[in-house]
């Protein structure tokens, strides 16, 4: 059965090698890989190759910690930015896990919800503390629930991770 695959070349885009599998060709910081994967010739542990995609995307929330002493006591905000990564085994007859535009419109209505608002007045986080955590956990949350049925299963969140600044970061996975 043949995938395609989506490799980054080092340095200028346009490097990068091809296993011994497969054939590389590059254009304009972007290579594509074919391969040919047959069930037995996986490394030790490893049962079946995946494909991830990644988008990002910001937006701007209030909040307040509870039972925490210190600055982030008090009402304040932040410019956020959120990272939600796919994973999957098998590619859709386009050959994509998924079309970046449709993981952008999953994206959106949570994105949507929170945006200019005080995240301490919006459930879960009226009870559940809004930290970068339960963040990364919400949006994981959410974006798993829409790809479940989007998706049939095929394709699942790996992880989400949340900036509140730009050096600070909290990732959730299952």
């Amino acid at each position: 059965m043949k995938k395609r695959g989506r490799r980054r070349g080092a340095g200028d885009g346009m490097g990068g090698s091809p296993d011994a599998a497969g054939v590389l060709i590059c254009a304009a910081n972007f290579c594509v890989t074919t391969l040919e994967w047959k069930v037995g010739l996986f490394p030790a542990g490893i049962e079946q190759p995946m494909f991830e995609v990644t988008v990002e995307a910001g937006f701007s929330s209030g909040h307040y910690l509870r039972n925490y002493k210190g600055k982030c006591e008090h009402p304040h905000g932040h410019n956020y930015k959120v990272r939600v990564t796919l994973a999957g085994a098998a590619l859709d007859e386009a050959g994509l896990l998924l079309d970046f535009k449709l993981l952008k419109a999953v994206l959106r209505p949570v994105i949507e919800r929170i945006d200019h608002r005080m995240l301490n007045d919006l459930e879960p986080f009226t009870v559940l503390n809004p930290s970068a955590e339960n963040l990364a956990k919400y949006f994981y949350e959410q974006t798993s629930e829409q790809l479940a049925a989007m998706t049939l299963g095929r394709v699942r969140v790996k992880d989400c991770t949340i900036w509140e600044t730009d050096k600070t970061t909290a990732t959730y996975y299952e």
